[in-house]
């Protein structure tokens, strides 16, 4: 019954036919059925397409309370994942990545928490990375944080956001809206952003589970790994967007807030430089020229201190500078009157 919907689960899907099947059989061993699922799929051939709403069709004879979503071929990871999320009927809902796993309990525990944790606008899971095989574990823990602590202040700029991992009430999007689909990759990090700032305005906080109830796969066709260009690019611009959002809202001391953004930036440069170590096999040099117009770009807007350290060394370097050049009028006279010159 639609009326007994608690929670929706968009399945974003693109190709991968096989991991999909895996993570469409993890929900059909739910313990709970007061969900739907929503798979919305853009993938590129219409083969796949053909599979996977094959396997959608065979899962709703099982009994899953599926539906399948396909309006075109290659909408990219916000859009096809926003035209799942404006279906969604469920007073909560969450993303699962067409390639991760819950275990048994995961929606059925979400909603216990969130039915019982009234005032929480979403929660946030501590996965467990896997390959292939995945040990889940049912005993977790609930932890409520203080979203200031725990994100605004450090942890945004420089952490992972995993959307298998997170869970948000459905009156919350509505305020926050879609994902940013001007952006290819980092369109949750965006996201889980805004869900963080929205609390943190409300005065509330937010709840992490402990490792157990969630798995996310991390494998050599990550679209991390071997779109990193991009992703450092984007990044850039997430990191210097937020900053103008933390400086109207005074989340941070200026200090602080430099610091983090300083963080942010040697953090996502040695994501990219390993990535481009392990799928290209190369040495990249510390300061790649592919990314000092985005580098220096990034300073600028976010105002590192480098243009007050840059006016220190400068004025710590003048009396030199006026040294050197009385030296050299010195030796200049010194030739003309000797006739060296």
């Amino acid at each position: 019954m639609e009326n007994d919907i608690k929670m929706s689960v968009v399945v974003p899907a693109h190709g991968r036919v096989g991991l999909f099947k895996i993570t469409l059989d993890s929900l059909i061993r739910q313990t709970t059925d007061k969900f739907e699922v929503i798979v919305t799929d853009d993938s590129s051939l219409e083969a796949e397409r053909n599979e996977i709403k094959t396997l959608v069709e065979a899962a709703h004879k099982k009994g899953l309370n599926v539906r399948y979503i396909f309006t075109e071929a290659n909408l990219r990871q916000a859009k096809n994942t926003n035209q799942g999320l404006r279906s969604a009927k469920g007073d909560y809902i969450r993303i699962l990545h067409s390639d991760d796993l819950l275990a048994p309990q995961c929606i059925e525990t979400e909603i216990e928490i969130f039915e019982k944790y009234k005032d929480y606008d979403f929660l946030n899971h501590c996965p467990i990375l896997f390959n292939d095989k995945i040990q889940f574990n049912s005993n977790v823990a609930v932890y409520p944080y203080n979203i200031y602590e725990h994100w605004l202040k450090k942890n945004i700029f420089v952490s992972t956001v995993i959307p298998t991992a997170l869970a948000f009430k459905r009156c919350i999007y509505e305020e926050i809206g879609d994902l940013d689909e001007s952006y290819d990759f980092i369109c949750d990090w965006d996201f889980y952003f805004r869900l963080l700032l929205n609390a943190y305005k409300k005065g509330k906080n937010s709840i992490e589970i402990s490792q157990g109830l969630v798995g996310w796969r991390v494998h050599d066709n990550s679209t991390t790994g071997t779109m990193s260009l991009v992703h450092f690019n984007e990044t850039v611009r997430f990191v210097n967007d937020i900053t103008k959002i933390y400086k109207e809202n005074k989340i941070l001391s200026d200090k602080e807030l430099k610091r983090a953004a300083g963080d942010a930036v040697k953090y996502r440069y040695e994501r990219v430089v390993d990535d481009y170590n392990k799928y290209h096999n190369f040495e990249l040099p510390k300061i790649p020229i592919v990314y000092k117009v985005e580098y220096q770009k990034l300073k600028k807007h976010i105002n590192l201190f480098f243009k007050p350290i840059k006016d220190l060394l400068n004025w710590l370097l003048q009396p030199i500078s006026i040294m050197f050049y009385l030296c050299k009028l010195v030796i200049k006279i010194f030739e003309k009157g000797s006739g060296i010159v």
